[in-house]
């Protein structure tokens, strides 16, 4: 047995950007790193607030590692980037960053980290200004703005079944993991689309 007395596990955190909208490369490389689960944002913004990072925290128990691609996936300034990783070391998670490889064991590493985190909120505020800039344009030019919102997995599927998923989350016999095996989806999915009954039958936690 190892260092913990359960299995470890590697999740992997993707967030969408005001200028990239698609995760499709970052899940990517979070499934050649070999994460076990990813968690995936799709919502942008600096006031939007990021419940997959928050289902993210609640998951992790000592011994786990979080990976990102990038410093910016994972924070949206250098505040941010620092509170979390400082919440990783306490909490003894060990934290990677494919594309952007820091060591924060020792001075110089969280040097190079504070000076790559400003770096990439200054991107972040210059792809920002240039979005802006775009929209602007746009409605100018008397352009429409706006996507059509994908439909939930449970709004699409047959009602029966998104009733029968609501009903074995509220059976205190079923796990997720259960749950997730037996309508072939994941965890995650779960999460999103029937939190608050998972909640109220105590099951916000790794089985």
């Amino acid at each position: 047995m190892g260092k913990y007395p359960y299995e470890t596990r590697v999740w992997g955190y993707a967030r969408v950007s005001t200028e990239d909208q698609d995760l499709r490369h970052q899940i990517q490389a979070l499934k050649e790193y070999g994460c076990d689960e990813i968690f995936e944002e799709k919502q942008s913004g600096k006031d939007m607030k990021r419940e997959q990072l928050d289902w993210l925290k609640f998951e992790l128990q000592p011994g786990d590692t979080v990976v990102v691609t990038k410093l910016d996936r994972l924070g949206r300034n250098l505040i941010e980037l620092e509170e979390f990783v400082s919440w990783l070391e306490e909490n003894d998670i060990e934290f990677v960053c494919i594309y952007q490889p820091v060591d924060f064991k020792d001075a110089n590493g969280r040097m190079i980290f504070r000076m790559m985190a400003v770096l990439a909120q200054m991107e972040s505020e210059l792809a920002s200004e240039r979005t802006k800039r775009g929209m602007d344009a746009a409605r100018k030019a008397g352009k429409q703005l706006g996507a059509v919102r994908k439909r939930d997995l449970w709004e699409s599927e047959d009602p029966k079944k998104a009733k029968a998923i609501i009903k074995d989350c509220a059976d205190p016999g079923m796990s997720m993991n259960a749950i997730a095996k037996k309508y072939g989806i994941t965890n995650q999915t779960l999460r999103k689309n029937w939190a608050e009954e998972l909640q109220n039958a105590g099951k916000m936690k790794r089985r």
